[in-house]
């Protein structure tokens, strides 16, 4: 048959101090709600491949923790699934390879 040609793009890391977390300041309780993560280089270039390890932490008043979920698109945004469970205000905390991003925790009301 025809050769193959496989072409290799390098992939340079992601800035936990320009990755940008995009939200609604207000969530409904009980409401499975959606958020993303959008990767960015050093440089302010938006990756265009995921593959990276972000950690989510949403904790509601008196320490309510609720189970964020990351789905990675595969195209440098994150899908952030979560279901606020009480009424108030959330932080939500976001880690890239255990470095925290920049403005970090941010904060939303349900």
């Amino acid at each position: 048959g025809d050769p193959v040609t496989v072409t290799i793009k390098q992939r340079n890391p992601t800035s936990p101090q320009t990755t940008k977390v995009q939200f609604k300041p207000q969530f409904i309780e009980n409401d499975p709600s959606v958020f993303e993560i959008i990767a960015y280089t050093d440089d302010d270039t938006p990756q265009d491949v995921g593959g990276d390890r972000f950690v989510v932490k949403i904790e509601g008043d008196e320490n309510t923790e609720f189970f964020a979920f990351v789905s990675d698109k595969d195209d440098g945004k994150y899908e952030i699934h979560f279901t606020p469970t009480v009424f108030g205000k959330i932080k939500i905390q976001v880690e890239l390879d255990d470095k925290l991003l920049i403005d970090n925790p941010f904060t939303a009301y349900v």
